[in-house]
């Protein structure tokens, strides 16, 4: 019977890479979420109805809980290939690179990722539902300039 394969260091390395990877598409994808949604509300030229407001209440809401728990995930799973790396490169000569890694942890990440999910989605929907967004009233000096001249 063939014994399991044993699994490198270079393979540990390539999935904290992958996890790596993974936390940044997840921070990307907030990023365009809160763009989106600060942008539209900024764009809107209507005054904003409680169901829009809830509406888009809820789908922040949704989007920034599943992007919170994918980074929570991602970056536990990052943290346990830290770990795994810096027990398998004892005997490496990589030696300022597993002090690197001791002294990195990215549980600290998964805390300021919770921590910025919480202010941002705050502050959010606080302009969602307090900030007065109408079209601004063009002056009368604006609206002659731009009349049709005779």
């Amino acid at each position: 019977m063939e014994a399991a394969a044993a699994i490198s260091l270079k393979d540990v390395a390539e999935l904290l890479f992958s996890a790596r990877g993974r936390i940044d598409f997840y921070w990307n994808f907030h990023v365009v979420v809160v763009i989106a949604v600060i942008g539209w509300l900024v764009t809107h030229k209507r005054t904003v109805t409680v169901p829009i407001k809830l509406l888009v209440s809820v789908v922040y809401l949704i989007a920034a809980t599943t992007n919170l728990l994918g980074l929570y995930g991602a970056y536990t799973f990052a943290e346990a290939l830290r770990t795994d790396l810096v027990r398998m490169a004892d005997n490496s000569p990589l030696m300022e690179t597993r002090a690197l890694l001791e002294h990195h942890s990215y549980l600290a990440h998964r805390m300021a990722a919770f921590w910025i999910h919480l202010v941002l989605g705050a502050a959010i929907l606080l302009v969602v539902w307090f900030a007065k967004f109408t079209e601004l009233e063009v002056p009368a000096v604006a609206k002659s300039a731009r009349a049709p001249r005779r």
